[in-house]
């Protein structure tokens, strides 16, 4: 049987609603009694200092981590213990971990290039919309650069934008910004709002003050693996 996560974006429902939730790891509990819901399309912060949980988190919402306690996602139960499930999930729900994964004999233009979604598209549009991503990263000066001869920034920005070439409705940012600039990480936000505004679910974790501050959001803050 073909499992399929039917999803209906553009209707407002609960997008995740976790309750008494827990994930052990190597016999540690790393996340307590997590409780809380995400609306669709919202953009939402995951703060705390470091070891608090906020890359836990964001793999278990990507499907990545056993836990216990109830998982719901667009109002049904997770079943990511169904490969076909967890696959399609993933599809939808992309996240950029901070552990950067590339092809490191492809330059920054094949890697944007080889993403399933181009793979679909005539060759002229795969180009127009690679240096569209190219370009509102600024990376096009990098594009025949191998991912090992750039910047960490430029590499968070390469990854960023590998992400959002499927299109997809959610996205899990875990520290986009760690390595930029403050004029790029306002450029970077600035572009994620703009894609919040088209009904994109974001949720970034984050320890940068200065980007709550300036771009405002709904805030979760962990705490030694609970939300406080």
């Amino acid at each position: 049987m073909a499992w399929i996560v039917q999803v209906y974006w553009y209707r407002k429902c609960k997008i995740f609603k976790l309750k008494k939730n827990n994930v052990t790891y190597q016999e540690d509990k790393i996340l307590h009694d997590l409780s809380f819901q995400i609306q669709s399309g919202e953009f939402v912060y995951l703060t705390g200092k470091s070891g608090a949980g906020k890359s836990s988190l964001l793999r278990l919402l990507h499907g990545e981590l056993s836990f216990s306690g109830d998982f719901i996602f667009r109002e049904h139960d997770v079943q990511f213990e169904v490969p076909d499930y967890r696959r399609q999930f993933q599809k939808m729900v992309k996240y950029v971990s901070q552990q950067l994964m590339f092809d490191s004999s492809k330059t920054v233009v094949e890697n944007l290039a080889i993403y399933d979604h181009f793979k679909r598209k005539a060759q002229n549009s795969v180009a127009e919309n690679v240096a569209k991503w190219l370009s509102i990263f600024s990376l096009s000066h990098l594009r025949e650069h191998y991912p090992d001869e750039i910047s960490g920034g430029d590499q968070s920005r390469l990854a960023l934008a590998m992400a959002l070439t499927t299109q997809p409705r959610i996205l899990l940012l875990d520290e986009p910004t760690a390595n930029l600039d403050p004029k790029m990480s306002a450029r970077v936000l600035t572009y994620l709002e703009s894609l919040n505004a088209q009904g994109v679910t974001i949720i970034l974790a984050t320890h940068d003050a200065s980007i709550l501050e300036k771009f405002p959001h709904r805030c979760l803050e962990l705490r030694e693996g609970e939300i406080v």
